[in-house]
């Protein structure tokens, strides 16, 4: 289908629709995108909390935008795990969000702290929460695993099927600065045990690691028999299956719940 003088509205701001407003625009001189975002520009803790792994497949997809993989690596911790590095969201998406501003302003706008609360489709128009409306060619849901995009189409078609393939749990990200040498900063560890359903320690940039971990009581906020930092710490060290303590200091993002 031509693009050709066509407004596409994105809904949410993340690393895909990022990627794919910076691909549309280059390809097409003439088509004309605007981006709604309901959280703020600069995100949540939780959106940097940990990072996403990028690797020859990725470097791959990326060769499509001039220049984007070697801005990548630059803000991205190596690991062990051959040609993978790790990259905080937060990180990525301003990298593909800088490229849109520096290269298409005059045709790509980024709306922040807009909500869409409805859609119209046969009138092609997105309603907000602030009680504007607008119109669309072609709209684009990318806004997550709670989409209201996948909503909408849910609630004007009978017959469309959605599937979930990710289980109601807990999970808590815990940034670990760098631990003066007792851990190789390209380290990558599953976690298995410590009342933890599963969980890794990967690398930081610019430094240090994130343990991210999940469990599945959800009336908990920790996994059980976690009370205070001295048992999370001893529940880290039995999931990593450490034989000594190692870790000296660690700074919480919190938990979050998963649907």
């Amino acid at each position: 289908t031509s693009l050709t003088n066509k407004h596409v509205t994105i809904i949410g701001a993340g690393p895909s629709s990022l990627f794919l407003a910076n691909i549309l625009l280059q390809q097409d001189p003439t088509v004309n995108i605007q981006i709604l975002e309901k959280k703020t520009r600069d995100g949540t803790a939780d959106d940097g909390a940990f990072g996403f792994g990028i690797g020859s497949r990725h470097e791959i997809t990326l060769a499509q935008i001039p220049g984007m993989w070697e801005q990548l690596k630059e803000v991205s911790a190596p690991t062990k795990l051959g040609k993978v590095n790790l990259i905080r969201r937060n990180d990525l998406c301003d990298k593909l969000r800088s490229r849109l501003e520096d290269k298409f302003s005059a045709r790509c706008n980024i709306l922040y702290e807009t909500k869409c609360v409805g859609i119209e489709f046969e009138q092609s128009i997105v309603s907000l929460e602030n009680g504007s409306k607008i119109s669309y060619d072609l709209l684009v849901g990318a806004d997550g695993v709670n989409s209201m995009v996948r909503a909408a189409i849910k609630k004007d078609d009978a017959e469309y099927y959605e599937e979930h393939y990710v289980r109601p749990m807990f999970w808590k990200a815990m940034k670990l600065p760098d631990q003066n040498g007792n851990v190789d900063p390209g380290t990558f560890r599953m976690i298995s045990g410590g009342g933890f359903s599963e969980g890794a320690m990967i690398p930081r940039y610019p430094e240090g690691h994130t343990i991210l971990v999940f469990w599945d009581h959800l009336d908990l906020q920790n996994p059980k028999g976690v009370r205070d930092e001295k048992d999370l710490l001893n529940a880290f060290m039995k999931g990593l299956h450490a034989k000594k303590p190692f870790f000296q200091r660690l700074i919480s993002f919190g938990r979050k719940k998963t649907d």
